[in-house]
């Protein structure tokens, strides 16, 4: 078996290697530039540099296949980004003659990668969500705007997206008054090409499932709380804790794969 591991430059591709490689499996890791942690360790066999889908997906994929067709049997794809990951969903067919995809279909993802799309399956099938509001304009937010308690949240809709063929990441900002409110939600529609969601913001503990499946049949759970974020105010994680998965906490996150047939 061969891995092909992306995104290099990232310390979750990194783990990955040194995981894969210390249980003797062929390690193939690339990265958007030569300098990436991943490519100099000794876990990795061969090692590549790719475009960046980011800033041409076609170019991206032409890389990726290019090392593909090079390889004696067929790889596993690991993506640690939004931008790896949803360039290679969207090309998978391009992609499928000569790797193996750990993905489920273009519509499960499509729904998982939107965060309005996901809380609304979650409240169709009775998972609680924070109180949100998909404002379409800014008419509507002038009306919203005063009725809301504040500090609230806004996101996007979609956390990485292309316009005009170049990726656009953007995430969670943190509002304290009506007008902070307005100015931040005009300046992520613009970056992003949607309006962005306005949610309730949760004080309190963090909890995050890990979830392995196939074809909607769970093999590996996992369960973490959060000790600290990479930013004080939230975000992504850097340090963490295994924790006994509750009842609740596991029926509530395979209620939800369930119903995005993952």
């Amino acid at each position: 078996m061969t891995a092909i591991i992306l995104d290099g430059h990232l310390q979750s591709a990194l783990a990955a290697v040194r995981s894969l490689g210390q249980k003797g499996i062929k390690v193939v890791c690339g990265a958007p530039r030569k300098t990436a942690m991943s490519l100099f360790s000794r876990y990795c066999g061969e090692t590549f540099v790719y475009t960046p889908p980011g800033q041409n997906k076609e170019k991206f994929i032409l890389d990726l296949l290019d090392i593909l067709k090079k390889l004696k049997e067929k790889a596993i794809i690991f993506s640690f980004s939004d931008e790896t990951f949803l360039s290679v969903s969207e090309k998978r067919e391009k992609i499928e003659s000569y790797a193996e995809l750990i993905l489920s279909s273009k519509e499960s993802v499509d729904t998982a990668f939107n965060k309005e799309k996901t809380l609304c399956l979650a409240k169709e099938n009775s998972i609680p969500i924070p109180e949100t509001h998909f404002v379409l304009s800014t008419e509507e937010l002038e009306n919203l705007a005063p009725e809301l308690s504040y500090p609230v949240i806004i996101k996007p809709r979609q956390s990485y997206v292309w316009q005009e063929g170049k990726g656009k990441l953007a995430s969670t900002v943190y509002i304290s008054s009506p007008e902070q409110l307005k100015e931040e939600f005009k300046n992520l529609s613009a970056k992003m090409g949607e309006p962005p969601l306005v949610q309730q913001l949760i004080q309190g503990e963090e909890f995050g499932i890990f979830a392995l499946l196939e074809h909607g049949r769970p093999l590996a759970l996992f369960a973490h709380r959060r000790i600290r974020s990479i930013s004080p105010l939230g975000g992504a994680s850097c340090l963490r804790e295994s924790i006994k998965m509750s009842q609740e906490m596991k029926e509530y996150s395979l209620r939800l794969l369930k119903a995005l047939q993952w």
